[in-house]
């Protein structure tokens, strides 16, 4: 994908810009910003609950409670326990 940047891009008007990644306006933005949050909920030690693959468990780092995120297109919500 690519544009012709415009006014607001500057000295860089007029120029070939090269959209390397975006997260919106294709067919399968939801798809790819679905699996790089959950590469990157992976990395942070979380785990895809079997019963939802959008609902996200760690066990918290005193082991004694557990951390949860879910996540629904690109909107998200942190449940973790008090300390």
């Amino acid at each position: 994908m690519y544009f012709i940047a415009g006014r607001e891009f500057g000295e860089r008007q007029g120029m070939t810009v090269i959209i390397r990644k975006a997260l919106y306006g294709l067919a399968s933005s939801a798809a790819c910003f679905h699996a790089h949050f959950g590469d990157t909920l992976r990395s942070a030690g979380f785990v895809p609950t079997p019963f939802d693959n959008d609902v996200w468990i760690r066990i918290s780092k005193d082991k004694k409670a557990y951390e949860y995120v879910c996540s629904h297109e690109d909107d998200f919500c942190i449940f973790k326990p008090r300390a």
